[in-house]
């Protein structure tokens, strides 16, 4: 009798513990609304070290900050996308270094950076294009505009604290218009201020092998060497370490916080002179819900 008991008690409790796993599993999305506007502060931070044959070494850094809004447009439910448009204003950037002056050091930030395209529940950013960007800044800010939650997309199942996923990153100029597969974790639940907020980490790897000036054309911005680069046609290679941790609020979806990192393990090749620039280098940025 008594071993029938425990052994009913001991099936009890594997029947709660199995409910109460099933009843931590979430679905995670963000919810889609029209007209829906969010505004952000972004700040990052790049050093870089360039050895240039012939010249050796030299230190590179550069500081941006921005304001960031997000704007839910016209949602289009059978799809299950919505238009969707970034705008980055107040725009503050310096570069410091003996390279500084050719890579966009002394230009005048853009009064404004537009990007449109769509998202889905998923947080998944598809076919934004990028207006407003000229040349110089572009090589200037390459890294640094691409802080926020673009790399961010929720699973398609629910999860529970400790599963991963598999996210692909938007195809992107930048990136030679690849996807590439990165590793998304649930923490779990943590408030954020007075917010419960979901808290969701990136990391994996992105292999650059992009022509630099196939990239400026592709983003409709002019060549900043008055068109040396198409005869130099120079290419961006090597190895990107990505590392991000982000709070998404629960109620909706929408970025709380976001913190990423970039360990870029970089080099430039010059083909047509036959010249490498390695440019190993990191970055971090952080984006952050205006109250």
């Amino acid at each position: 009798m008594l071993k029938r008991s425990l052994g009913i008690s001991f099936l009890g409790l594997m029947a709660f513990s199995m409910a109460a796993t099933t009843q931590e599993s979430v679905v995670l999305r963000r919810q889609l609304v029209e007209g829906n506007t969010d505004t952000y502060t972004i700040e990052s931070s790049t050093d870089m070290a360039l050895d240039i044959p012939g010249q050796g070494k030299t230190d590179m850094k550069s500081t941006f900050s921005t304001l960031y809004t997000t704007k839910i447009g016209k949602v289009d439910s059978a799809k299950g996308l919505a238009d969707f448009e970034t705008l980055m204003t107040d725009i503050k950037f310096k570069m410091e270094g003996a390279m500084a002056g050719n890579m966009g050091e002394g230009a005048e930030p853009p009064k404004e950076v537009k990007s449109v395209g769509k998202i889905d529940a998923r947080g998944r950013q598809s076919d934004m294009k990028v207006q407003g960007l000229n040349g110089q800044m572009l090589m200037a800010m390459s890294s640094s505009a691409l802080a926020g939650d673009v790399f961010f997309a929720f699973p398609e199942t629910a999860v529970k604290p400790g599963d991963t996923w598999d996210v692909m990153t938007p195809k992107m100029p930048q990136f030679g218009n690849k996807e590439f597969k990165l590793t998304a974790k649930y923490i779990g639940d943590e408030a954020v201020g007075a917010v419960k907020a979901m808290k969701v980490t990136l990391s994996g790897t992105i292999t650059l092998d992009v022509n630099i000036s196939e990239m400026m054309k592709q983003m409709g911005t002019q060549d900043p060497t008055g068109g040396m680069l198409d005869s130099m046609q120079p290419m961006l290679r090597g190895d990107i370490v990505v590392g991000g941790t982000a709070f998404f609020d629960k109620a909706n979806g929408r970025p709380i916080t976001v913190e990423s990192t970039m360990d870029m393990k970089t080099r430039m090749e010059l083909s047509s002179v036959g010249m490498t620039i390695d440019a190993p280098g990191k970055s971090k940025s952080t984006m952050k819900l205006k109250k």
